[in-house]
This record gives structure tokens, sequence and C-alpha cells, in this order.
């Protein structure tokens, strides 16, 4: 008889307020690291106030806190309702760039919701 333990994953759903804060402050710094990787090699799945991170150890100025899908998506929410664009781009085999007018010099599609699966 094989006994395998039953999968007890469950999508994280509980939103911190404060890591939705630093995701909406590095998309809107509109720097280098304004861009938010989902997945690939470059997926960068940490964030501080300053930008999105992959690997945080190699961070200095602050520690970066790993987000969740939850908080994306509040934080696609917040920008929108605030009147900002988003913009799903090839740089880096896909990513996110937030603008505040309508367009993204360089291509993309404009996106209203965040619905990449990271957890």
């Amino acid at each position: 008889m094989i006994n395998i333990p039953k999968n007890d994953y469950a999508t994280p759903t509980e939103v911190r307020e404060d890591v939705v804060q630093l995701i909406c402050d590095a998309f809107l710094r509109g720097n280098a690291f304004s861009f938010f990787v989902p997945s690939g090699m470059h997926k960068t799945n940490y964030v501080c106030s300053k930008a999105f991170v992959s690997d945080p150890s190699t961070f200095k100025e602050e520690s970066p806190v790993k987000f969740r899908g939850c908080e994306m998506e509040a934080a696609f929410t917040e920008i929108i309702k605030a009147g900002y664009h988003i913009f799903r781009v090839a740089h880096a085999g896909g990513s996110y760039k937030v603008t505040k007018k309508p367009f993204y010099p360089y291509g993309g599609k404009e996106v209203f919701e965040f619905t990449e699966k990271i957890d």
C-alpha cells in the first residue's frame, strides 16, 4: 500500500497593507528597478520601497519582503484606482510597468488586473 500525505498547500489570501504600499512605491518610483517580473530566471518576487528584487541577499539598503499574489492584486487595484496605467511588456521576458500616460512608448499591452499565479 502506498502512503502519501495529503497536499496541504493553500494559496495565501492575507493581504498585508504595508507590503501593498511597498509594491505601489516600487512601481511609482519609475526607475530601472520599477519593473515587476513574475516568472523566469529574473523573477522579482521581493520588494522594498525602492525596487523589486530577485535576490534579497544582494540588496543591502533595506530588507526586501517576499510578497504574495493577493498583495500584487491589491496593489494593481489601488494603482489603477489612482489613475495610473499598468502595462505588460516584453522586457526581461515579460514584466509589468506602471505609467502615468495611457500608453507605454516601448510597446506592451495595458492590463486592468493581476492574474498571474506567483504563490
